[in-house]
């Protein structure tokens, strides 16, 4: 019998994320970071579910993914490791975190893989801003700006 899906057996299964859009606020809370092989590289992609603010698109209780791909390690490795730093609840724009970012930055390379690998932040919380960013070819780009979740502030009603 003559199949169009030979070949399909052992081939990983897609996942299908709900990812973000702008004008985003909310604190979400980690319960997958992993790296996925994909047909232009690897995807490094964080896996939550909104537990504070949000909007009507991202409700609390959704599921949102964050993709950042890793080819061009100049912008990946500063997008995850800014993630990393939100959640290991350390900010950029605190001066007491200096020393643990210091000390984060000689292990980087082991925490980012132990991120990917061992799922570290599982369980963690952070706040995440997206917004909307003309690239320099013109084109709409969602960025997504990560901090500790203590740096929200919940809105009023």
């Amino acid at each position: 019998m003559a199949t169009s899906f030979k070949g399909a057996k052992g081939m990983t299964i897609s996942g299908q994320g709900v990812y973000f859009t702008p004008g985003v606020d909310c604190i979400l809370r980690i319960e997958k970071t992993h790296i996925f092989p994909a047909r232009k590289g690897d995807m490094y992609i964080v896996e939550g579910v909104i537990v504070e603010g949000g909007n009507a698109e991202h409700p609390v209780g959704a599921r949102r993914s964050w993709l950042q791909g890793l080819k061009d390690k100049d912008i990946a490795f500063r997008a995850v490791k800014a993630f990393c730093i939100a959640a290991l609840g350390l900010s950029m724009k605190r001066s007491e975190d200096d020393k643990k970012i210091a000390q984060f930055e000689e292990e980087c390379e082991t925490v980012l893989e132990a991120s990917a690998v061992e799922n570290i932040f599982k369980g963690h919380t952070v706040r995440l801003e997206t917004t909307n960013k003309p690239t320099r070819a013109g084109q709409d780009f969602t960025l997504h700006v990560w901090s500790p979740a203590d740096t929200w502030e919940k809105k009023a009603a």
